[in-house]
């Protein structure tokens, strides 16, 4: 198909492949499969929500909650994409993030939003 981007369809498989690898492996306890799987995923899309998402729960399943909480902060909560500030959480992320205050991790609340840049 023209205009077809096979690396931007290539990238969005691994990203698929690997988040159902990682949410199966820690549904299973497989912590060593949970981690490579998510690496994986952020090595092929390190931008995007989902793989980040993933190497929280990855980070919080292995006991490394301070590690989990800076993620949050720096790469969804506190995200810029274009420079004007951090941008509003989808329903998706804001359900993630809300599960995860629910079942014993530090709350959504201690986010630290930085002020937008003026430009």
């Amino acid at each position: 198909m023209e205009g077809d981007r096979i690396d931007h369809i290539l990238t969005c498989a691994i990203v698929d492949v690997a988040h159902i690898v990682t949410t199966h492996a820690l549904a299973e306890g497989d912590l060593p499969m949970a981690h490579e799987s998510a690496e994986v995923a952020h090595h092929a899309a390190p931008y995007d929500e989902i793989t980040n998402l993933d190497l929280v729960a990855v980070a919080s399943a292995e006991g490394h909650e301070d590690l989990a909480e800076q993620l949050l902060n720096e790469r969804i909560y506190n995200r810029s994409d274009d420079d004007l500030g951090p941008v509003e959480l989808p329903p998706r992320t804001q359900d993630m993030t809300s599960q995860r205050s629910q079942n014993g991790a530090h709350p959504g609340g201690n986010r630290r939003v930085r002020a937008p840049r003026k430009g």
